[in-house]
């Protein structure tokens, strides 16, 4: 007997994108967000819309766990590009806050705005004084 794949489309049919701590709600055929899907590279998107398609119509039941554990895969794939993008990109913002740090002797952006803003004369009277 062939198994239908049944996918539900209806308006209030969201879930979170794939993602971990994204948060955005995404419609029930999608796998990421707008953002993150846009980070995926376009071979690998057409690997998952294939994949997914593939998963469609009236298919035996081991022909569709066939190409459900295939789309699995390309999602999969998809993901973790997306998550070793991300992964790189905050390491690339601890480096240049680092690289800040030491160029402003240690002090953050608050520390050394107010900092900068202190007029010098009153910083000689607050020491003069008891």
């Amino acid at each position: 007997m062939p198994y239908k794949t049944v996918i539900p489309m209806g308006i209030g049919d969201y879930k979170p994108c794939a993602v971990p701590q994204c948060g955005e709600g995404v419609a029930g055929r999608h796998l990421m967000c707008k953002k993150h899907w846009a980070m995926v590279p376009a071979d690998q998107q057409r690997a998952v819309v294939m994949a997914w398609s593939a998963m469609q119509g009236n298919h035996g039941l081991e022909e569709l766990s066939i190409r459900v554990r295939s789309h699995q895969i390309a999602a999969e794939r998809a993901l973790n590009t997306v998550l070793a993008l991300l992964e790189a990109e905050q390491a690339q913002t601890a480096m240049r806050d680092q690289a800040a740090a030491r160029e402003t002797g240690g002090l953050d952006g608050d520390d050394l705005d107010s900092f900068l803003e202190e007029p010098e004369d009153e910083l000689a009277e607050e020491t003069l004084e008891p």
